[in-house]
């Protein structure tokens, strides 16, 4: 009961810092709820978010890797500059991704107030996702493409 109790402070501690109106949540669903795609587009959103936390993964896979061979001490001139322009790519990469899984609604991301508004707002946001993805995905594979004979050449010839 006191574990419960300690939540509930925190929650509320939370929606005094940051001042959370739950009240626009209603509104919010009404309103999106007036799309005819809605379960398309909810589905395309389920998709792209499941998709762009796979990569994050990858991407922090690739953070370990590239920190371990960054911190060995034999790592040195030109690849320990490939490793580092590598891990900022990386970081980069994992920013954009950030953006995909970003919430659409309150209390960032309003909804406009016509209908057409509405739809033409969440098809941009799926269309914006997809394409940050898509790219961010090939950049991904080429990176980790790269890394590869760098590694070979540094640490196996």
């Amino acid at each position: 009961m006191k574990l419960e109790n300690a939540f509930n402070r925190l929650d509320e501690l939370f929606k005094e810092w940051f001042k959370i109106d739950h009240t626009k949540e209603p509104e919010y669903y009404s309103r999106r709820n007036r799309i005819e795609e809605k379960m398309d587009i909810l589905h395309d959103a389920n998709i792209i978010d499941t998709k762009c936390s796979a990569l994050l993964t990858h991407i922090s896979i690739m953070f370990i890797v590239l920190g371990i061979f960054i911190s060995n001490e034999n790592t040195h001139g030109i690849f320990f500059l490939l490793l580092v322009i590598e891990f900022i790519a990386y970081v980069l990469a994992a920013m954009l991704l950030l953006r995909c899984i970003d919430l659409l609604g309150p209390p960032f991301k309003q909804l406009p107030e016509t209908d057409e508004g509405i739809k033409q707002a969440v098809l941009f946001e799926i269309t914006m996702r997809r394409e940050i993805y898509v790219r961010v995905l090939r950049i991904v594979y080429v990176l980790t493409a790269i890394l590869i004979p760098i590694i070979v050449m540094r640490y196996f010839l």
